[in-house]
């Protein structure tokens, strides 16, 4: 019997074309990218696929050539430095512009700027060099991932950054974070440093029949199948979040190993759910004790509800519910939550979720029927 590789890629961002499910955005950015500098901020729920769709709109472009950082591990302004000097996640750029980023990491370890004003000057280099990797055929893009970090770095190394990239319009920047609060509040708040400086990308969940689509193609190739019923539970349960549909597409991948040709079925799916509800039950069980009781009733009337709910639909039945009318209290409360990353109000119509669909089944599961 053959083996086959798993076809569905779970753990980081997708940067090929063949396990990348194409989004109805996708040539929206590009061409926005081709035709002008543009600088764009994505703020959506986390595994959604933001940082996948920006990077795919430069590797399917002829245009464009671009320098991804990820700020999530960065605490330091030397940090910052160094990340952004780093060539190992580098898009489409020949080898004779990455030596340029290269004499420039060697030329930052030997000369080991100390003071802020030193640092500042350093990272205006950086930038520069950036901007002067463009050819008469591409133009760069800038990638900075979970940019909502910023917000840890001292003021003025935030001025710093923004002033540098102000004054090198011809690079392209798009700004990708999870935490939807702190990017709005970063470009669309008078009072913050980074105000103005890019408009927000709006980007959907992939559509189902879409990602049916690309599910079904995947499996063909290695002889297997999916029931449309089935993918519809996959894609419902994990509420259209494109890194869970892969992960929980890749689980069941596993269990037709053993059979050649073997068909996805509704039992599977609701099988493997099972299983991956109970291999996060101790942590799902630590996160709901440390919580505070009105905590617990605000999550606990969200997982009772198979209907959507923003933040003031789910405080009015929560109110309802407990016979209160404090709803300066219950909206901080919800407040707490987002902040905890236990659940999310995002995109433009304010629904709230929660960020793990299967938290959601197993509090359901514990509140029992109802």
């Amino acid at each position: 019997m053959p083996t086959y590789d798993n076809p569905f890629k779970t753990g980081s961002a997708i940067d090929n074309k063949e396990d990348y499910c194409p989004r109805p955005e996708d040539t929206a950015l590009r061409i926005a990218l081709e035709n002008g500098t543009r600088r764009f901020y994505i703020s959506e729920e986390r595994r959604i696929g933001k940082t996948s769709f920006a990077k795919m709109a430069i590797i399917e472009s002829k245009h464009l050539l671009g320098f991804y950082h990820d700020m999530g591990p960065v605490s330091s302004f030397q940090g910052l430095l160094q990340l952004m000097l780093t060539l190992d996640k580098t898009i489409s750029i020949p080898p004779l512009l990455q030596q340029r980023i290269a004499d420039l990491r060697q030329d930052l370890l030997r000369t080991q700027p100390k003071s802020d004003e030193e640092k500042q000057e350093f990272l205006g280099r950086i930038i520069k060099t950036m901007a002067a990797c463009r050819t008469p055929r591409k133009k760069p893009v800038l990638i900075l991932d979970e940019f909502q970090n910023i917000l840890n770095f001292d003021e003025s190394v935030r001025l710093s950054l923004r002033d540098h990239l102000q004054h090198t319009p011809e690079l392209c920047v798009i700004y990708c974070g999870s935490d939807r609060h702190k990017l709005d509040l970063l470009f669309n708040n008078s009072g913050e440093i980074f105000w103005n400086q890019a408009d927000k990308f709006k980007l959907n969940y992939i559509p189902e029949i879409s990602f049916l689509k690309f599910a079904q193609e995947k499996l063909t190739k290695i002889k297997r199948s999916i029931k449309p019923e089935a993918f519809s539970l996959i894609y419902q349960t994990c509420g259209g979040i494109s890194g869970e549909i892969q992960n929980l597409l890749s689980r069941l991948f596993e269990q037709t190993r053993t059979s050649d040709g073997h068909c996805i079925t509704v039992k599977m799916v609701n099988e493997e759910i099972n299983r991956k509800i109970f291999e996060l039950t101790h942590e799902f069980e630590l996160r709901y004790d440390h919580l505070t009781a009105s905590q617990k009733g605000v999550l606990n009337a969200l997982a009772k509800t198979t209907q959507r709910l923003t933040s003031k639909m789910l405080t009015t039945q929560f109110n309802q519910e407990n016979e209160m009318r404090k709803t300066e209290f219950i909206e901080k409360t919800i407040g707490l939550l987002i902040k905890k990353d236990i659940i999310s109000e995002f995109h433009s119509n304010g629904d709230i979720k929660f960020h793990s669909p299967y938290f959601r089944l197993w509090l359901r599961k514990m509140l029992g029927p109802h």
